[in-house]
């Protein structure tokens, strides 16, 4: 019985989670990340497509870039965030720290990446593109169908892809963060 009460307990929980979609237009404006353009700005939160990750690719004089998906709530991720930062000093790979979270928790990412002492731009996922229901995973599943249709274990948070300069997937990673796994990334852009 007990497990039964907390079963509903926890879909009824999930029910009642606040999305962007349920805002009013004024609270859709504080929540609607910035939309990329030329010059992105640091302390800035962009909503991001494939289409627009590729754009952000071509245009790089990097040769090698890596899409990290993240969420701030996962304990994997707080754990592990400040090694992934580590990755952005490398000087020829170029990283994107991509949520696919509701944009309802736009402040929250920004609170969590200034505490962070993060201050690239960084990158939510499009709801308009990969569904605007509050389970972030569904947005991930979907923005990797449109580049990789065997990254189906590429779930967990935080998430590794490595890409080359014209957006072919060089490495994947599960999601289980690992000590071994920033080297690994780092020989990988280091042979010739």
């Amino acid at each position: 019985m007990k497990w039964l009460v907390c079963i509903l307990i926890l879909f009824a929980g999930c029910g009642i989670n606040p999305t962007y979609r349920k805002l009013d237009l004024q609270q859709k404006t504080i929540c609607t990340p910035a939309t990329i353009t030329d010059s992105l700005r640091n302390d800035s939160i962009y909503s991001l497509t494939y289409a627009d990750f590729k754009t952000l690719v071509f245009k790089s004089n990097k040769p090698y870039h890596l899409y990290i998906s993240y969420t701030y709530w996962c304990h994997s991720v707080k754990f592990n965030f400040p090694s992934l930062l580590s990755l952005d000093t490398i000087s020829n790979l170029q990283t994107y720290f991509v949520t696919p979270d509701d944009w309802y928790y736009l402040n929250q990412y920004k609170n969590y990446l200034y505490w962070q002492n993060y201050h690239n731009p960084t990158f939510i996922l499009n709801i308009h593109a990969y569904g605007n229901k509050f389970n972030p995973h569904k947005r991930f599943s979907r923005f990797k169908r449109e580049f990789c249709l065997d990254c189906k274990e590429v779930s967990g948070f935080p998430s590794l892809m490595l890409f080359d300069k014209n957006c072919n997937l060089i490495f994947k990673d599960n999601g289980n963060f690992r000590p071994d796994l920033l080297v690994q990334i780092k020989n990988l852009i280091s042979t010739p």
